[in-house]
């Protein structure tokens, strides 16, 4: 039974509208417009044509999406109905549009009876759903996504257009088992919003990743797991997403953390002091892939090094994986190391051949320098250049288009002052090094500051 209607166009700046609410009535003139609050970059589907779909309990209703890049908040036109629902983030095969069988749900969102008796329907996506990635990541997360709705009780009203946009993909109904079926219309497409946010959320990138789900690697008799990686670029590390599933159990503490790699094999035993950086796990009710709690330092993460990611996993749950076919690429077979497990932190690692945890690492490669020295590379003539780069011994740095004396420095990727000089040239050369050593293998970043204030920089990488 529906009660009266309700209507809440939204009006975006530069012009897009969204009804974003509606009830029973089909709405003539728009109300009032709701104008703040929605950060782009943002895809929106207000249309003409105002129809509603039926979608009853165990089934739902997919509307794929447009890219937007990372994705942070979302909005469907719902009936007035006294239930609940959820709502999940999804990755879609790019060429069916259907839900990608490779890896579980990226977010579940939830609409309580509240939300849907009076269009409280808006959701922001925390954290962000980050599909942005670097070059040469071991497996990339999809780039097309969906929102699919499904009742938790009897029949639902989702509004959509019959005659959508053709720049917008086309929706369609899923039953249970997974079998899709088309909504009425030449375009069927839901009236909805989505958004990106903005460009610091823009900015996140997966640095490391295996998205695909399709084996179990660890089970409840597992204590912890060791997952052997390495990054393609540096990046300043912001977050973690694992893979949880199985039955679920009364809660464990449950952590994540990174180490450095100095051995063929995890040390034992594990000492908190050698953890880079540590994240808590929050409880397993769902499976989806489970964003872990902030990180408790800053910490960049080098290429050309090897690292562990902990997962203490406590025998709370299972953790789902990739089975290897020794068909990966390159670039799997470059980031993507040895697995191992144990059922109790006091015995010895176990590897486990063919098989690799699934995991995101999540973090800014665009301003590691900023990130790490707190001061953002101002425009100007300056400029530097590092040759050879990447290098093995001491590369030169040199510069041009300086005013004045230049302050040259360099610092390693936590910051440390490794070296520096001064010029009194507007061009010039300086031989990297520390002290009077040679530079070990690593990250730097050399940072070049003249008399009217310009500042220029470069990533610098030293091979083993």
């Amino acid at each position: 039974m529906t009660r009266m209607g309700r209507a809440l166009p939204a009006v975006l700046i530069g012009g897009l509208f969204l009804v974003v609410l509606s009830g029973s009535v089909r709405p003539v003139q728009p109300t009032p417009p709701i104008a703040s609050g929605w950060k782009g970059p943002c895809v929106v589907y207000p249309t003409s044509g105002f129809e509603w779909a039926d979608v009853m309990y165990s089934n739902s209703i997919v509307q794929p999406l447009a890219y937007v890049g990372n994705a942070a908040a979302c909005s469907l036109t719902v009936d007035a109905v006294y239930g609940s629902a959820r709502l999940r983030v999804i990755q879609v095969d790019p060429q069916t549009l259907l839900p990608d069988p490779a890896t579980i749900t990226l977010r579940t969102l939830s609409f309580d009876a509240s939300a849907l008796l009076y269009g409280l329907t808006r959701r922001g996506i925390y954290p962000s759903v980050v599909v942005r990635h670097l070059d040469h990541v071991a497996e990339p997360p999809g780039q097309a996504l969906a929102l699919q709705y499904l009742p938790s009780s009897g029949s639902h009203r989702v509004a959509f257009d019959p005659d959508g946009s053709v720049s917008a993909p086309v929706a369609y109904r899923m039953d249970r088992f997974g079998v899709p079926s088309s909504l009425p219309g030449s375009r069927p497409v839901l009236r909805h919003i989505f958004c990106g946010s903005d460009s610091s959320e823009q900015a996140l990138s997966v640095a490391q990743s295996v998205v695909t789900t399709n084996t179990l690697c660890a089970d409840t008799t597992s204590f912890d797991v060791m997952q052997r990686f390495r990054v393609p670029a540096p990046v300043v590390l912001t977050r973690l997403e694992i893979a949880p599933g199985g039955t679920y159990v009364p809660p464990r503490p449950t952590f994540a953390a990174i180490l450095l790699a100095d051995g063929p094999e995890p040390p034992v035993p594990v000492v908190e002091t050698e953890f880079l950086a540590k994240a808590l796990l929050p409880p397993y009710f769902e499976t989806f892939w489970m964003p872990a709690y902030d990180f408790d330092r800053v910490v960049t993460l080098e290429p050309y090094r090897d690292y562990w990611l902990l997962v203490r996993h406590n025998h709370s749950y299972a953790l789902h994986g990739r089975t290897r076919n020794a068909i990966e690429s390159d670039d799997f077979n470059a980031g993507i190391g040895p697995f191992f497990k144990r059922s109790n932190p006091s015995v010895g690692w176990t590897p486990v051949a063919n098989v690799s945890l699934s995991f995101k690492l999540i973090g800014d490669a665009i301003t590691p320098l900023k990130t790490i020295t707190g001061v953002a590379p101002s425009p100007g003539a300056l400029r530097l250049r590092v040759s050879p780069n990447p290098a093995k011994g001491n590369p030169t740095l040199s510069w041009s288009g300086a005013q004045g004396v230049v302050h040259l420095s360099l610092v390693d990727a936590t910051g440390r002052r490794v070296s520096g000089t001064d010029g009194s040239t507007a061009e010039g050369r300086w031989q990297l090094r520390s002290g009077r050593s040679a530079l070990p293998a690593g990250v730097y970043f050399a940072r070049a500051t003249d008399a009217r204030g310009g500042t220029a920089d470069q990533r610098v990488v030293v091979l083993p």
